[in-house]
């Protein structure tokens, strides 16, 4: 099976990152990302 990631780069993914790689779902996001987005993306008031 060829990903296209180098061997450097597939050893230094986490578990998360080659799950989601080999096809395995989407990798959630951290709290940090989450409120950033939540900041970049408010959500509008009528």
């Amino acid at each position: 099976m060829s990903l296209g990631v180098q061997p450097t780069e597939f050893w230094r993914m986490s578990a998360l990152e080659w799950r989601w790689l080999a096809g395995g779902g989407e990798i959630p996001l951290t709290r940090r990302e989450a409120e950033a987005l939540a900041r970049l993306y408010p959500d509008e008031t009528p």
